[in-house]
């Protein structure tokens, strides 16, 4: 298997294993309401999660399309080669498509001297198909070629001149190229072409001149620093890799400790610390990363406000209704918005791992790019992240379903309807328009929204305060795992 292969399955994997952690954490936000009201059993709760989470996980792909834009990624290889020209103690670093020139008495850059210089061009000769191939250089001056550390064309001459190199057998792959000449005369001409037994010689394509690192890897000079804004296709992969173990494994810590959190912010900052310890900031899409993070900022309290006037008007509403006729009422209603909130669940979270498996897919070349621009996520791709989430959600994390449901405030039918109700109009929204949004801070919201009604004093702000700080630690923390892994990863698959 190839390094691209290796990985698409390594972010499978790994994808799986955050989208079922995810579950396992997230299934208070569905349930936790409902089971705290004793409308359902738990069993039969989780069950009607983990179904309906995988129901919604279907149901779109506008989240999946946002999370598959995070980071810009291209291919691993350049054009052109990285040139070297040092005369004395000045030198020259930048960037050549070809090797074909003629001068006079100038120098190639009004910065050097006419005289005699050496320059070096590193890279790789890139094959598309195995052949026995042949180079040869037209020099008016000293020339050497390397290709995989072996010379493969050495000579000299005082007026231009073809030399033809060894034959040697080149794979359909990149081979590390080295050309070093010497301007030894006021007067110096290279020209690179190669051979086969099926072709003549011609000039060598700027196609097959290539490289795999930008220009300000070799020098730092301002003025000749190339800006690229995207990864390679195995770096990306890594950044991925690195940011769904950093997400799984904070998720997975706070749902012991039964705190909700947000699965998506964990996602996001490990994507943020590894895609920046792999090549800073400028590989983020700034403007999907703020929109997230923003509706991470607002759904809370979007949640708190939906919730507290909803709830508000329905106790006017039924200000002269018995508590029986409430409770009797509200329990069956509470059904409905349960699953309801059970299926944005699905459509919001689970489409979230979607989006970075169909990312990783693309960047291998195991998905076309749709060349109209939409976006398609394969159908096995959906099952797989629906299941997983619903396995997740069934598995249940009883910790946060407890926090949430029994300790932050007290919960009966009519306030759980309410609750469930409002989170669930946020997050219909959000997933309508393509917004990834955290089902935990927005129920979380919603619940102290609803407990906010009876006064200050029915809410458990202590708790709140713990479950604040727990959202407030999770960016950071993941930002710091994510970097440190990919840190890791890179180093062993020397990237």
């Amino acid at each position: 298997m190839t390094l691209i292969s290796i990985l698409i399955v390594t972010v499978i994997v790994t994808a799986l294993a955050f989208d079922f952690v995810n579950g396992w954490n997230d299934s208070a936000n569905a349930i936790a309401t409902v089971v705290a009201t004793r409308v359902m059993s738990p069993t039969v709760a989780v069950i009607m999660a983990a179904v309906l989470n995988l129901v919604g996980a279907m149901a779109g792909v506008e989240v999946a399309d946002t999370m598959s834009k995070f980071i810009r990624f291209g291919p691993k290889y350049r054009p052109g080669l990285v040139a070297e020209y040092r005369v004395g103690e000045k030198s020259i670093v930048r960037i050549d498509q070809d090797i074909a020139f003629a001068w006079g008495d100038e120098s190639p850059d009004s910065e050097l001297a006419a005289e005699p210089f050496e320059t070096k061009w590193r890279g790789f000769l890139a094959v598309k198909k195995p052949a026995k191939l042949r180079l040869h250089a037209q020099v008016q001056g000293d020339v050497r070629i390397e290709l995989k550390g072996q010379r493969v064309l050495e000579g000299s001459s005082e007026q231009p001149q073809w030399i033809r190199g060894d034959e040697f057998d080149a794979t359909a792959a990149e081979m590390p190229l080295l050309v070093t000449f010497h301007k030894t005369q006021p007067a110096a001409h290279l020209k690179l072409a190669w051979s086969s037994d099926s072709m003549e010689r011609e000039t060598v394509p700027e196609d097959a001149l290539v490289r795999d690192r930008p220009l300000d890897l070799f020098v730092t000079d301002a003025k000749r620093v190339e800006q690229f804004d995207y990864v390679s296709r195995e770096a990306a992969l890594i950044v991925v890799v690195a940011a769904l173990i950093s997400g799984a494994i904070w998720a997975g810590i706070m749902t012991i400790f039964g705190m909700p959190i947000s699965g998506s912010h964990s996602l996001i900052g490990g994507v943020i610390g590894a895609g920046v310890a792999a090549a800073g900031t400028k590989v983020l899409v700034g403007a999907v990363i703020k929109k997230t993070l923003l509706a991470m900022l607002f759904a809370p309290l979007l949640g708190f406000f939906v919730a507290y006037f909803f709830y508000v008007a329905l106790i006017w509403l039924t200000v002269k209704w018995r508590p029986s006729t409430m409770n009797r009422s509200f329990g069956k209603l509470q059904i409905l918005s349960a699953s309801w909130m059970a299926f944005t669940h699905g459509t919001n979270d689970a489409q979230k791992v979607m989006g970075i498996i169909t990312m990783a897919l693309i960047a291998g070349g195991y998905q076309p790019a749709d060349p109209e621009g939409k976006f398609h996520v394969l159908l096995w791709v959906q099952v797989v992240c629906a299941a997983a989430i619903g396995v997740g959600t069934a598995v249940g994390g009883w910790g946060v379903i407890k926090t949430l449901g029994h300790h932050l405030t007290k919960l009966g039918p009519p306030e759980g309807f309410a609750a469930e109700t409002s989170a669930a109009i946020v997050l219909t929204f959000a997933a309508t328009w393509g917004v990834p949004t955290s089902t935990t801070h927005t129920i979380t919201g919603s619940i102290l929204g609803l407990g906010a009604t009876r006064g200050m004093s029915s809410v458990r702000w202590g708790l709140g305060e713990k479950i604040v700080l727990a959202w407030v630690f999770t960016l950071p923390s993941t930002i710091m795992m994510g970097g440190g892994l990919y840190w890791v990863l890179a180093k062993l698959l020397r990237l």
